[in-house]
């Protein structure tokens, strides 16, 4: 602080004695700002290490952050993103703020420069020096007795005038609009006073698709009663955005059962641009009766939606080789296909119940996933059977698998491919013998209601259920027994779980609209759930390299998630 101290070395002194109150004012505002991050723990806002007072004066210490800010990124450039660009770290941006909302905080200067992308393209919200908390009771409270500080053209009048009584979430969303304005322009957005004389004129939108048009209009409108009052209304508008289609957006329209991401990093994307040649780690997702293949790091879509099933397809996994998809649906078959074209390769797999009876079995597919190997695929049908078929000829091995006395919603392969396990709405889960079929030891039992999820540990020596009952189980594999006390938490049936690629920690989606990070060792929740899903969440996955994670939600979108092993 120029002209009220002085540092010699690396201790800071007074250089006025009347200017130790203005320090102290601002050391306790330092201060105040690192104890608000701190109680941050989300994945998309940075990461406070520690803080203290020392040389008479206050320091934190944050997380290094390998990337850039926004509007460095369009400064180096001398060009706006484009909107699919924008698109994508829209979601992410929301998570940080629900994440602040709900420890009533406000940012209050969000902005292109305040966003950090990292080198893989992960968003982090960085920059609470503005930033405001409510009281116990409710009421605002300042930080320091200069009023409050704002950025022109991201701050509306409410902020601009240091109206405390007017500030709320509504704030931070005009600084969204903004921001979304200046991101997609590369322009700094008009201030509030023209767009209150000129309204829809005081905007320069370009080519800016009419959807984008809207949101930035209504989260930037001069009547902070009139711009969303809440995060949820906020994502809602957001969702509804991101169904638009524009291009090949990462969220699109349809109903959305569940995503698997690839082990593979061989898959290429082939367009105009020059980024299909770089090799890159590839997921894929399924909506309504199509399938569909996106390029994680530009968030396109690649190439035309996997059609061909008749009914809702309700799983889709690679090969683990990458080169090829499985799906299984409603329409009583199991396809695959080749990842590179998407044509699908061969007939489509149909259920027979015995090595005598060609009939076809009436019931559909829950899900399909190929064996460690690539060489076999085991299914979980909606007619209480698993079945085990030859991945390269498209015939099914021996006959199905029964034991089960209700739909088989969930199959997986052991990482060494000699055993695979289910999971059914008959409450159990049981391990069976790959090679001969046969089941091995007793169900596991424990749920009290059914059981939709089921998973190996990437050893082998583990297996993670998730049921309608809202709890998780972790079992031993090889005594069938139950491993500690259930992982509480969910308020509503647990939809999906999955082990990090370490087996260190373990993932679940959930009915109740979260994602949760469990400790597998110690069964503990790592941070807070995640939050950004309007609806029930189908699925979710860790990435290959268990940095990120990826979530399917009944409220149309996927969300990728980044994930710090400090969690």
């Amino acid at each position: 602080m120029r002209g009220i101290n002085t540092r010699e070395g690396t201790t800071v002194t007074i250089s006025v004695p009347d200017n130790r109150d203005v320090f102290q004012q601002m050391m306790d505002k330092f201060l105040k700002e690192a104890k608000r991050i701190s109680s941050l723990r989300n994945g998309h806002i940075i990461e406070l290490i520690d803080f203290f007072e020392e040389n008479g004066t206050a320091y934190y210490v944050m997380k290094y952050i390998e990337g850039k800010s926004l509007s460095a990124t369009m400064k180096e450039n001398n060009a706006p993103l484009t909107e699919n660009q924008v698109r994508s770290l829209l979601p992410q941006v929301l998570d940080a703020l629900r994440c602040i909302h709900e420890h009533q905080l406000y940012h209050l200067d969000l902005k292109p420069g305040n966003i950090m992308q990292e080198v893989d393209g992960h968003i982090c919200l960085i920059d609470f020096g503005a930033s405001k908390q409510l009281s116990v009771a409710g009421s605002r409270t300042l930080s320091t007795t200069t009023g409050l500080s704002y950025t022109p053209g991201f701050a509306p009048s409410e902020q601009v005038s240091g109206n405390m009584k007017r500030i709320g979430p509504w704030t931070d969303f005009y600084a969204l609009g903004a921001t979304l304005y200046n991101l997609l322009t590369n322009s700094t957005p008009p201030e509030e006073n023209d767009i209150i004389y000129d309204g829809e004129k005081a905007f320069n939108f370009g080519s800016m698709s009419p959807e984008m048009q809207a949101l930035i209009l209504h989260l930037m409108n001069p009547r902070y009663d009139q711009r969303p009052q809440d995060i949820d209304g906020v994502e809602k508008m957001v969702s509804e955005l991101l169904s638009q289609s524009h291009g090949n957006p990462i969220i699109n329209s349809g109903y959305i059962a569940k995503e698997t991401l690839s082990s593979s990093d061989e898959l290429e994307y082939k367009s105009e641009t020059d980024i299909e040649q770089k090799r890159h780690e590839s997921e894929e997702w399924k909506l309504g009766e199509e399938e569909r293949i996106w390029y994680t790091q530009t968030a396109r879509q690649i190439g035309a939606p996997l059609e061909g099933h008749t009914g809702c397809v309700n799983s889709a996994a690679f090969s683990p080789d990458g080169k090829r998809i499985v799906s299984a649906s409603e329409d009583k078959t199991i396809r695959i296909w080749d990842a590179q074209t998407g044509k699908q390769i061969g007939y489509p797999l149909k259920a027979r119940t015995s090595w005598f009876d060609f009939f076809e079995s009436s019931n559909g597919f829950y899900s399909a996933v190929f064996s460690p190997d690539g060489k076999r695929i085991v299914s979980a049908s909606l007619d209480n059977t698993i079945r085990i078929w030859d991945a390269q000829t498209g015939e099914q091995i021996g006959v199905p698998q029964e034991g089960h006395s209700d739909e088989v919603r969930s199959a997986a392969f052991s990482p060494d491919g000699k055993r695979f396990v289910s999971a059914s709405l008959d409450e159990a889960v049981r391990i069976w013998d790959a090679q001969t079929g046969k089941q091995i030891g007793n169900p596991l039992r424990g749920h009290t209601d059914r059981v939709c999820s089921v998973a190996f540990s990437p050893d082998g020596k583990h297996i993670v259920s998730a049921s309608y009952d809202k709890t998780i189980r972790i079992w031993d594999a090889q005594t069938g027994k139950q491993i500690g006390k259930p992982l509480e938490g969910h308020t509503d049936t647990v939809c999906s779980v999955a082990f990090s690629p370490d087996g260190k920690r373990i993932v679940s989606a959930s009915a109740d609209k979260t994602v949760r990070i469990w400790d597998a060792q110690t069964g503990n929740q790592i941070g807070n759930p995640l939050k950004g899903h309007i609806k029930s969440v189908n699925s979710a996955a860790f990435s290959p390299d268990g940095k990120r994670i990826v979530s399917a939600s009944d409220d149309k979108t996927i969300r990728i998630w980044g994930f710090s092993a400090s969690w």
